[in-house]
C-alpha cells in the first residue's frame, strides 16, 4: 500500500502528481493534498497526516477495517472549515471547462468570458527583476499562497495585472490551469512567467482588509479584500525580431472555492526572483553566470489577445 501526501503550493507537488499515477499502475495507492506549501503542510496539518499514517498502518499491518474514502481526497482551498472533495483518480474528473481571454492596454486589462483584444508590455530589467511572494519556494516566510497586493503595488512596469469582473456566485476551480499567450520580445530569449490568484471581495466590519484581526483570522492566505496566488509556473522562450510567438504553459494545480464577489486575476512578468534564477538577457556567448560579463539591457515584452 502506498499513500502520497502533498500540498497545493508544495515544490515537490508536480513529482508526487507523478509518483501517485505511476504508483496506481501496480499498488493499491492512495492520494491526499492538503492547503498550503511544504512548510504549510508540515506545520498547519501535522496532526492530520500522524493520524493518517496511523490509519494506513493499522489497516494493513493490524487488520483494521479498510479505509472507504475515495482513493483521491482534495482539500480545498477557502477560509472556511476544512472541507474536501473526493474522487477515485487523477487527474480529477472536471463537469466542465473555464476558459477566460484578456483585454487590455498598457499593464492592466481584464479577464473576460468571450474574446477580447489586448495590447499589453511591460520591460523586464535584468538588473532589477520582478521579485516573487509565496508558491512552492523552500522559504519558511515565502511559502504556500502569500498576500500579493504589495508586490501587485510596486512593480507598475513589469508586472501585467488582468483580473475578471466579480463572480455572481460561488465556483470551484478544480484542476490543471494553463495559459496560451501570444507574446513578443525585444531581447532574443526571455522568460515568460504567469500566475492564477483569486482576489477576495472585501467584507465589512472586524473582518475588513484594514482590521489587524485580518490575518489572524484567516492562517491560510485567504482573506478579505486580498489577492493570493494560487499556482504559477515560467518558461524560457526564443524570439524572433518582428515575431509573435504562441506560449502553451501548464501553470499548475488547484483546487480552490472562490466566493460570490471574488475575482480571478493573472499575472504575467518575466522573473519570480530569487525563486527561479533571473534571465540577465546577456549577449550571445557571453557567460553571464561564470564569467565576468555584466547582464543585458531590459527587454520589452508584449502580449497579444491570448487567453487562460
Amino acid at each position: 500500500h502506498i499513500h502520497v501526501i502533498a500540498g497545493w503550493n508544495d515544490m515537490f507537488l508536480l513529482q508526487s502528481l507523478d509518483d501517485y499515477v505511476e504508483a496506481s499502475r501496480v499498488a493499491d495507492t492512495r492520494l491526499t493534498i492538503y492547503t498550503g506549501g511544504h512548510f504549510g503542510v508540515v506545520m498547519n496539518h501535522a496532526g492530520e497526516v500522524a493520524a493518517e499514517t496511523g490509519r494506513c498502518y493499522r489497516e494493513h499491518l493490524a487488520g483494521d477495517a479498510p479505509d472507504t474514502r475515495k482513493a483521491v481526497r482534495m482539500q480545498l482551498i477557502t477560509e472556511k472549515e476544512e472541507e474536501w472533495l473526493e474522487c477515485d483518480q487523477w487527474p480529477p474528473p472536471t463537469e466542465s471547462h473555464l476558459e477566460m481571454f484578456l483585454q487590455g492596454e498598457g499593464t492592466t486589462g481584464s479577464l473576460l468570458r468571450q474574446p477580447g483584444k489586448a495590447h499589453l508590455s511591460y520591460t523586464y530589467d535584468p538588473k532589477d527583476p520582478t521579485p516573487y511572494a509565496g508558491d512552492g519556494w523552500l522559504n519558511l516566510q515565502k511559502d504556500g499562497p502569500q498576500e500579493q497586493r504589495g508586490l501587485e503595488a510596486s512593480r507598475t512596469k513589469d508586472l501585467l495585472l488582468l483580473s475578471s469582473e466579480p463572480l455572481e456566485e460561488d465556483l470551484d476551480i478544480v484542476g490543471e490551469v494553463s495559459v496560451s499567450l501570444s507574446v513578443r520580445c525585444s531581447a532574443s530569449e526571455c522568460d515568460v512567467l504567469a500566475r492564477l490568484c483569486v482576489v477576495r471581495s472585501p467584507k465589512q466590519g472586524w473582518l475588513s482588509p484594514l482590521s489587524p484581526l485580518n490575518g489572524i483570522a484567516d492562517p491560510r492566505g485567504l482573506g478579505s479584500g486580498r489577492s493570493v496566488n494560487l499556482c504559477e509556473n515560467i518558461a524560457r522562450a526564443q524570439f524572433h525580431k518582428d515575431q509573435v510567438k504562441r506560449l502553451d504553459l501548464s501553470i499548475g494545480f488547484t483546487a480552490c472555492r472562490l466566493e460570490k464577489g471574488d475575482c480571478l486575476r493573472l499575472h504575467i512578468c518575466s522573473a519570480a526572483h530569487p525563486r527561479w534564477l533571473r534571465h540577465p538577457l546577456q549577449p550571445q556567448g557571453e557567460d553571464w553566470l561564470l564569467g565576468d560579463s555584466e547582464v543585458g539591457a531590459p527587454a520589452e515584452v508584449v502580449v497579444e489577445s491570448p487567453s487562460c
